[in-house]
């Protein structure tokens, strides 16, 4: 359906999977991705205290909860590092947090406080699929000050491997003459506006009162484009302004190899205990109901 003057059409969503832009699919449900939380979620099932409904959804991670190494989504990695990332301690002020005494807490310990820790879901770009739009995938809380501790980031991993194949067509100029990856992709990543986690440097560079060529030039400094391989793990604050990296690889023409430059980036979104997220997890119309 053409959408006709002053006609706005919403990339349709579904509980499986959400369209984001042409060629770009967000898939959150479906046999395959079902079967990988499953095998996630089952390994440290043991040491959760809340394990209702466990594939479905955000888990609550408590600050006891040290994850194990045998999955992805539980590494005690990366549970340290939002850890860290969302509780922020001076040691002369936490003491005086008193309210933590509150349903049944255990008073100002300085202990890190509960998470969401969201289910694992896969972005997928498809040979062809263009740069998105910049965009950040959630607003700061209040604009009375710079910017506060993060309390959403996104935990990015490729779900793919870039290798140097014989008459493979998909990668182009990748490899050195020594067959090392030279970080470049023709099935591109996600590009990231340095500093862009603060309201001042978001408000210069994407104003809208006065662009100028200056804003311009200094957005193209600042726009960082990360080189990830398989095992590698990025995180970011969803403030952060970001964007999707066309996939100009060839795929197969073939016809033989159907996945041949697809590029799926597996992601986990978290949250502090008190934020909810309905944009992308909220129960929505099954497409095979």
């Amino acid at each position: 359906q053409t959408p006709t003057e002053n006609q706005v059409f919403e990339p349709l969503s579904y509980k499986e999977m959400a369209m984001r832009e042409d060629l770009r699919v967000d898939l959150r449900s479906g046999p395959e991705m079902e079967s990988l939380r499953r095998s996630q979620n089952e390994i440290a099932s043991d040491g959760l205290t809340e394990t209702t409904d466990l594939n479905n959804g955000p888990t609550m991670i408590d600050a006891g909860f040290m994850g194990t190494v045998k999955s992805w989504r539980f590494h005690p990695s990366l549970l340290a590092i939002v850890k860290a990332t969302f509780n922020p301690r001076d040691d002369s002020l936490f003491k005086g947090n008193f309210g933590r005494w509150n349903f049944g807490g255990a008073g100002p310990d300085g202990s890190p406080q509960p998470f969401r820790l969201g289910q694992v879901g896969s972005v997928l770009s498809c040979p062809g699929s263009g740069d998105q739009a910049i965009h950040a995938d959630t607003p700061h809380l209040f604009e009375h000050t710079d910017c506060l501790p993060c309390h959403y980031l996104n935990v990015f991993t490729p779900g793919y491997v870039v290798r140097n194949e014989l008459n493979n067509n998909c990668y182009q100029h990748e490899f050195d003459d020594s067959g090392i990856w030279t970080g470049n992709s023709t099935m591109g990543g996600t590009a990231f506006v340095h500093g862009s986690h603060k309201l001042s440097v978001t408000a210069q560079l994407l104003s809208d009162d006065d662009p100028d060529t200056d804003a311009r030039q200094l957005l193209q400094l600042r726009t960082i484009r990360p080189s990830l391989d398989a095992g590698d793990v990025l995180f970011f604050d969803c403030r952060t302004i970001h964007y999707g990296l066309a996939n100009t690889s060839q795929g197969d023409k073939s016809g033989n190899n159907v996945n041949a430059g697809r590029r799926p980036m597996l992601y986990l979104n978290v949250s502090s205990s008190w934020f909810h997220d309905p944009k992308n997890w909220d129960d929505r119309e099954r497409i095979f109901d």
